[in-house]
């Protein structure tokens, strides 16, 4: 190639390079789209973040939302799976909301509540306040953790923190015109905290006044499930108090509005069924009585469909059940029917065995079962089956705990056992 002939080529290409319009731009305005090009490019990357942060919180919301709709409906297993899938979306995210966290660990707690596990209720409960604390939550807001927290705190017999929550909630809630609802609940909470601590005349009027201040909020419904619970807590305390026809009253519209409300295997339900039964059982009246057993056998048959086998309400079903058949054992026994009194008490002992396995200890009114099985296996003259029904009441006896083992029961079926040893040992 001619070198001359680089000349015209050099030309023509700065010539096309100052066409352009890049050409125009100096090196600062360059470095200057440079940068705003960077700038654009983070902003629509944060963008869609942040719209992936909106999604999942909405997602995780709305799993929430329907596990706790799950849980109202008694659906115990779906709703700890919806509800722990959305508090793991809430962890996961980027930045998780305190407030949206300590919404998460109240709606766990709730639900840990319902499955009898109280204090695993109690670990969330402590988080979500600890979340809507340093959320810094309005007051109103703290206090609803602190009721949830107050009744995990009380099913596990720790009343003296129990009782500090509640008191704080309803001196903060008092004068409040925000939360008439939760006011009302807390004053109900209160009383049956009074309840469980054995006092029953505070605790009558506290429940009575928490009644009294859900029925004004009714608008006139009174086929409402906190009025349920209100009517529930009444009747107990009334039937401790010996007022049986109050009691009656309350326990009846109590179990009537769950029905309703939530229909006849509800867990709620079974919990009123059980309630009333205990009434009912300690009534002079036989029709009572036979009404007692068939609410409770409904508690147990829905209890096993609906519960976990190790929940602690199930298990208090079982024992519940069986020794209202223990009752209805002795009271054939006393007629001389001893065939069906027999057949009560093993359909007792089997209640009891399935409770024992599930809670892992013994209680007295099973050893006290086995011994009756035993006293009418005897008159039957079936003497060695009396005679290991008895073993087995003195082996039940061996692992109660050593106050129970010096109760009138306990040492009266001891005697019995001893006698009964004493006697195959001279034959």
């Amino acid at each position: 190639m001619n070198p001359t002939d680089a000349g015209p080529l050099i030309i023509l290409f700065c010539l096309a390079m100052l066409s352009s319009p890049c050409a125009l731009a100096t090196p600062q305005q360059a470095i200057a789209k440079e940068r705003n090009d960077v700038r654009a490019e983070n902003a629509r990357a944060e963008n869609k973040s942040a719209e992936k942060d909106r999604a999942e919180n909405e997602s995780a919301e709305s799993e929430i939302a329907a596990g706790d709709r799950a849980r109202l409906a008694g659906n115990y297993p779906l709703a700890q799976q919806q509800i722990m899938l959305g508090l793991k979306q809430i962890e996961s995210s980027k930045s998780p909301s305190l407030e949206r966290l300590a919404a998460a660990y109240n709606y766990l707690a709730l639900l840990n509540n319902n499955m009898g596990q109280y204090s695993h209720s109690e670990n969330n409960a402590r988080k979500a306040l600890a979340f809507a604390t340093k959320a810094g939550l309005s007051e109103n807001i703290l206090s609803r953790h602190r009721v949830v927290l107050a009744n995990a705190l009380r099913q596990q017999g720790k009343y003296p923190e129990a009782l500090s929550n509640l008191e704080q909630v309803t001196a903060t809630l008092k004068d409040s015109t925000k939360d008439k609802v939760l006011f009302a609940t807390a004053t109900n909470n209160l009383g049956a905290l009074y309840f469980w601590m054995g006092n029953y005349q505070k605790a009558q009027t506290i429940l009575e006044r928490g009644l009294a201040l859900r029925l004004a909020l009714s608008d006139g419904n009174k086929q409402n499930l906190d009025i349920a619970n209100s009517y529930l807590d009444l009747g107990c305390c009334e039937f401790k108090l010996g007022q049986p026809a109050k009691a009656r009253e309350h326990l009846s519209l109590a179990l009537s509005i769950r029905k309703n409300k939530l229909g006849n295997e509800h867990p709620e339900t079974l919990n009123a069924m059980a309630n009333l039964a205990a009434l009912l059982d300690a009534s002079a009246s036989k029709a009572d009585r036979e009404r007692a057993l068939e609410l409770l056998q409904q508690a147990v048959n829905g209890g096993t469909k609906k519960l976990d086998g190790h929940h602690p309400e199930l298990i208090r079903y079982q024992q519940e059940y069986a020794e209202a058949l223990t009752n209805k054992g002795n009271n054939l026994s006393k007629t001389g029917q001893e065939q069906e009194a027999l057949r009560a008490f093993e359909q007792a002992i089997r209640l009891h065995q399935a409770s024992s396995k599930a809670s892992g200890q013994k209680e007295i009114s099973y050893a006290i079962t086995l011994a009756n099985a035993a006293e009418i296996l005897k008159r039957l003259h079936r003497l060695e089956e009396g005679q290991s029904m008895l073993n087995k009441a003195n082996a039940v006896i061996d692992e109660l705990p050593l106050a129970l083992q010096n109760s009138p029961e306990a040492k009266a079926i001891r005697q019995s056992w001893q006698s009964s040893k004493s006697r195959q040992k001279r034959h």
